[in-house]
């Protein structure tokens, strides 16, 4: 039940509006991969930058991901927070 309910508080989602949010600081890879532009390998390369870099700052800190640029960033942007 604990590790249930730690999973629970780190996998996040924040609500604004109508829309729901993923928190890329505690996003899963599953919870990425439902991004657009983002598959199974970019999910796991936000999560390696993730436990190598810490917590992203802004959600603009993604495009420092392998594999992230301009593009991507611009199709996920009003779907992440941090």
């Amino acid at each position: 039940k604990v590790s249930t309910m730690i999973l629970q508080y780190y996998v996040t989602e924040s609500t604004t509006g109508n829309r729901t949010n993923i928190e890329i600081e505690a996003a899963t890879k599953e919870d990425l991969d439902t991004l657009p532009g983002i598959g199974p390998a970019t999910a796991q390369k936000i999560i390696d930058y993730r436990q190598e870099h810490g917590n992203f700052s802004s959600i603009e800190d993604i495009k420092n991901v392998k594999g992230i640029g301009e593009a991507k960033f611009s199709k996920m942007q009003d779907k992440i927070c941090t």
